[in-house]
């Protein structure tokens, strides 16, 4: 998965991320760095998200055309 850092990803969460009214089970946004147990993902509206790989339930590369 490190291969893709810096490309756009969807995301399909098991549970909501964020809080109040923005939170979410779908994210999509540029992958921006992934460890063992955690992912971050800026938003195309710049929110950042921290979201555990254990909380992924699907998970897809937007394809781009460069």
């Amino acid at each position: 998965m490190h291969a893709y850092v810096g490309q756009t990803v969807s995301l399909r969460l098991i549970q909501a991320t964020g809080e109040g009214d923005q939170k979410r089970r779908k994210a999509t946004g540029t992958l921006d760095s992934i460890d063992a147990n955690v992912l971050n993902l800026t938003s195309s509206d710049g929110q950042q998200f921290e979201i555990a790989l254990s909380n992924i339930d699907k998970a897809n590369l937007i394809y781009e055309d460069a």
